[in-house]
């Protein structure tokens, strides 16, 4: 499949951005996280991303008191974060398994 776009000549209203808007986009910043960076602490990509995951609904159930002000990452930017540095301590636990 091809896919092409067209330029326009000139923009119309909709489309047209102010100067803060631009600025905003300028700063803000995208942190990219590789899967090798995930598996160094973890042992896999896999486990990095369920254990990270598992940090940002934690993050997320916290009272908004307790929350960091003036953070503006998004939770799993932040749990990324921290799990790539070394912050999160995790461990494994088994299943229960019932007993019919």
């Amino acid at each position: 499949m091809y896919l092409s776009a067209r330029r326009r000549t000139a923009p119309d209203a909709t489309t047209q951005r102010t100067a803060a808007v631009r600025e905003e986009e300028d700063e803000a910043t995208v942190r990219v996280f590789t899967p090798a960076q995930l598996a160094e602490n973890t042992g896999s990509k896999y486990l990095g991303v369920l254990v990270a995951a598992k940090y940002a609904r934690e993050l997320n159930s916290l009272p908004r008191d307790l929350k960091p002000l003036g953070e503006e990452e998004k939770l799993t930017t932040r749990s990324l974060g921290a799990l790539t540095s070394g912050q999160i301590e995790f461990r494994l636990v088994g299943r229960r398994r019932t007993e019919d």
